[in-house]
């Protein structure tokens, strides 16, 4: 693991300077004073980016039909209404304009962003980024982007992306996706990146017999494992495989990526590409070698902050972190956003929002790593939701009419202002250990063993299901003679799922069952060929993150744990899940535990169908421990 006495940075403002500022430089750089990181402009001042995306004239996504903003007509005209929002932005205490903002915003004392859109996939298709024509892609776009800031004292560096699919699909985890190693091993024969898929199998296992040993397959050569592929039962091999080759992946993107903007445009920071929340640690080990700054877009639906968590990626990488996205929307809006679509931080009221800005921002000034936060975004959604997405959100520092709203503006311009001195005193030994989603964890067991497996269906069980309604999915899960027999629709958004608290005898329905005597459970599952699962294990007292305390029974603290996904393969398909493997969920559950998994109290073992898998029926014939 990197620490954070972080490498020298190419910049004349990067030197640890003390109490003194750096020596000007010809773009803006990174500076470290009495522990904490700052950005350091040409000038040697030091400072925070503070900022808020999207800081727009108008509203172009806005729907045939509905009402978006337009700050330009009410104002009579772009460049008065570029003025009013200048004045304004400064007002408040911001000092940068972020991502996807309006060209006006340029020269009116805000420091300024820009970005590369250089994607590792098209259309849902992975990109070969070993192919030469990748190499010819992004220096193009790496000429276009600097050639419109070049000499450009304000700008703040660019981004590479935003929310890249290192997990698959999506910048964020949905467990049903082929992975970036499945994905290579897919591309056409004699493509680079396919060669370099096979050529890493075959250097992490020096012949198949090693390969098989760890896959549970019997493949008699390589060319049968090429032909037929990777299995997709979850082991502890996969799941190495799969991420050492997306680290492998993200090292050869940033060398491409930050290689072409270094010789385009020399001297500026590469900001990275904006993690959705989080990310295989491979890849934050790769962004950390090639990018200046880490970027991590990090919606919080229970507004407290993590600070090991934030941590864990500063160490993973060794860089300064920028929080690129972050907001809360309310249920009381002005412009009748609906928040059905977007990022799930939904609050009541406009004063809860202007509470979580204030408990968020502090939080992170605290942290010395952290170096910037860009609040997302400038006005309201329309209410008929983005023409590209229907997002509906609101999400803004201003309604659809232009109004600020107060309560929000007034906690901005106060936490803001006290948030350079917070940064001042921040010190490090004042957090704990680093930590990282998607980890494997300990296991705390009691010291016996059970000599047999133990069917978990044995008596009554509590089953209940939990579906994303609004986009459309459902479930009907039930006691079945077979075992558990569910309905589902997995709808359009992330799926639905079943939880059931397992029963070792024939006694009443429990609340909690001790499991601390096994090693793993094994479940038989009955449903269409190709449908990907994840299987989850919770303890008693979990809820949803950033409640004040989890009280569990047996001492446990409320956490819940997954395993990655994997595809059924039609009729019965068995699967062995040793409790190693599987790793903190990040969506559910206490965030700040012992990241243990406390066998002794499991409230339920839950079984999870992410979304866009049309509908069908899904059954549990077995569950048993082992």
């Amino acid at each position: 693991m990197k620490t954070l006495a972080f490498a020298a940075f190419a910049f004349a403002a990067a030197a640890s300077i003390g109490a003194q500022k750096p020596a000007a430089a010809a773009a803006i750089g990174l500076a470290q004073r009495d522990g904490a990181w700052y950005f350091a402009a040409p000038s040697g001042e030091l400072f925070l980016s503070r900022g808020i995306c999207v800081i727009r004239e108008r509203d172009d996504s806005v729907r045939p039909g509905f009402r978006g903003y337009d700050g330009a007509s009410a104002a009579g005209g772009a460049q008065a209404w570029a003025d009013n929002a200048a004045r304004d932005l400064l007002a408040w205490g911001f000092d940068t304009a972020g991502c996807w903002s309006s060209d006006l915003m340029r020269g009116r004392g805000l420091y300024t962003t820009d970005i590369m859109y250089l994607r590792i996939e098209l259309d849902g298709k992975m990109k070969d980024v070993f192919s030469p024509l990748f190499e010819g892609e992004a220096a193009a776009l790496a000429r276009r982007v600097a050639d419109r800031h070049r000499g450009d004292a304000q700008l703040l560096g660019y981004f590479l992306e935003n929310e890249q699919p290192w997990w698959g699909d999506f910048g964020w985890y949905t467990g049903h996706a082929p992975t970036l190693l499945d994905a290579y091993l897919a591309m056409p024969s004699r493509s680079p990146g396919r060669e370099e898929a096979i050529d890493y199998l075959r250097s992490a296992y020096a012949d198949i017999s090693r390969f098989n040993a760890a896959y549970g397959t019997s493949y008699p050569s390589w060319k049968e494992m090429e032909r037929k592929g990777l299995p997709t039962r979850p082991s502890p091999a996969l799941s190495a495989d799969r991420n050492a080759f997306a680290g492998i992946v993200a090292r050869r993107y940033y060398a491409v990526a930050a290689g072409a903007i270094r010789k385009s445009d020399p001297g500026r920071l590469v900001l990275g590409d904006r993690f959705a929340n989080h990310a295989p640690r491979e890849v934050v080990e790769a962004c950390g070698e090639h990018c200046d700054v880490v970027s991590l877009n990090y919606y919080l639906g229970y507004l407290s902050v993590s600070p090991e968590y934030l941590k864990g990626f500063a160490e993973l990488s060794g860089r300064p972190l920028l929080i690129t996205e972050f907001s809360y929307r309310a249920t009381e809006n002005r412009s009748g956003d609906k928040n059905t679509k977007g990022a799930d931080v939904t609050v009541e009221t406009q004063a809860d929002r202007a509470r979580g800005y204030a408990r968020y921002v502090s939080s992170l000034a605290r942290l010395p790593f952290v170096i910037g936060w860009h609040w997302f975004q400038f006005y309201d959604e329309s209410p008929g939701g983005r023409s590209f997405d229907g997002e509906n959100s609101n999400y803004g520092v201003v309604d659809i009419d232009g109004r600020p709203y107060e309560e929000l503006v007034a906690a901005m311009r106060e936490t803001n202002a006290a948030a350079p001195a917070l940064h001042a005193r921040s010190a490090m030994s004042a957090l704990g250990e680093p930590e990282f989603v998607n980890e494997s964890v300990a296991v705390l067991r009691s010291g016996t063993r059970a000599e047999l497996p133990a069917s978990l269906l044995s008596g009554r069980l509590r089953i209940w299901g939990w579906a994303d309604t609004a986009a459309g999915a459902s479930i009907d899960a039930r006691q079945a003679p077979s075992g558990i027999a569910a309905d589902y629709d997995s709808g359009s958004g992330w799926g639905c799922g079943f939880s059931f608290t397992p029963a070792l005898d024939e006694a009443r329905m429990a609340e909690y069952v001790d499991l601390s005597s096994f090693e793993g459970i094994e479940l038989v599952f009955k449903a269409k060929a190709g449908l990907r699962v994840s299987v989850f294990v919770t303890e008693h007292g979990a809820d949803d993150p950033g409640k004040s305390e989890y009280r569990g029974a047996e001492g446990s603290d409320g956490e819940s744990f997954e395993t990655e996904s994997f595809a059924l393969q039609g009729k019965e398909t068995r699967v062995k899940l040793p409790f190693e493997l599987f790793a903190l969920r990040s969506s559910y559950g206490n965030q700040s535990g012992n990241r243990r998994i406390d066998l002794k109290a499991i409230r339920s073992i839950d079984v999870y169908a992410p979304g866009a898998q049309g509908k069908g029926k899904l059954e549990i014939v077995s569950c048993s421990a082992y």
